[in-house]
């Protein structure tokens, strides 16, 4: 952040206190057997602000190079992903969503279905070669689509395998920080 052109680091300094007190009360006060929801919220978090600084990526720049949007649109994806599958094993360690295994009707298939989808619509955003408002609706489809199969991924596995799941997920959201940075 103090690299030359950063600009509003009082803005800055202001998210980062707002954002420590309640992590902080929240990390005292949180039993050690609640640990597990408490990292998956937090990651969660994460991947909600991947997702949300590549959207605004997205809507902020009308003509990035290809490299670039390959940065959002993965950063978009990994996200989403990361964002609605730790909420859903938060979900499931905290007894609001069944422990169990939840399954759907052909249950692959609409995975499947839903990755080639999320593929389509980015490689039509790719050949563009700019994030324009030609491509947008293909850009929303990719980050609703990345949302729809980060809780389809989770909802299948059993509560037992949520920390196992939760530090999976923790990867995607590093990969999804990751990309983001090579977006802006």
């Amino acid at each position: 952040i103090f690299l030359p052109g950063v600009e509003n680091l009082a803005w800055i300094a202001g998210a980062v206190v707002i954002g420590t007190i309640p992590g902080w009360k929240m990390a005292r006060s949180v039993p050690m057997t609640s640990m597990p929801q408490m990292v998956s919220i937090f990651n969660g978090m994460g991947g909600a602000c991947a997702l949300f600084i590549s959207v605004a990526e997205f809507i902020k720049h009308s003509s990035q190079s290809g490299a670039s949007l390959l940065g959002i649109l993965l950063g978009t994806i990994f996200g989403g992903i990361s964002f609605t599958g730790s909420i859903i094993a938060y979900g499931k360690l905290q007894g609001i969503v069944s422990e169990r295994q939840v399954r759907i009707p052909f249950q692959s298939l609409v995975g499947t279905s839903l990755a080639a989808a999320m593929f389509i619509c980015s490689a039509f955003v790719l050949a563009a070669g700019t994030a324009s408002d030609l491509h947008a609706p293909a850009f929303f489809a990719v980050a609703g689509l990345s949302l729809m199969l980060g809780v389809l991924q989770v909802l299948p596995i059993g509560g037992a395998d949520m920390p196992v799941v939760i530090s999976v997920l923790n990867s995607c959201t590093g990969m999804a920080a990751a990309v983001t940075g090579f977006s802006m």
